[in-house]
């Protein structure tokens, strides 16, 4: 099973995780958890943490490609 949760910052995504997690452990249920962007990731994940800082400038300064 593959859950996805989605939302805007403070929606409650981390609230529900861990709150789902808890309750899969209670049941004996085995879960793991990714969370996105992975800035401990290679490569993307590194340009990703950089980017979100703002060390390549602001959203519009930035060129996509």
């Amino acid at each position: 099973m593959f859950i996805v949760l989605e939302g805007l910052d403070g929606a409650g995504k981390s609230t529900q995780i861990r709150m789902l997690r808890q309750l899969f452990a209670e049941r004996g249920v085995e879960s793991a958890y990714v969370h996105f962007p992975r800035f401990d990731a290679p490569v993307y994940g590194e340009l990703i943490a950089r980017f979100l800082r703002g060390e390549f400038g602001g959203v519009n300064e930035v060129d996509p490609y």
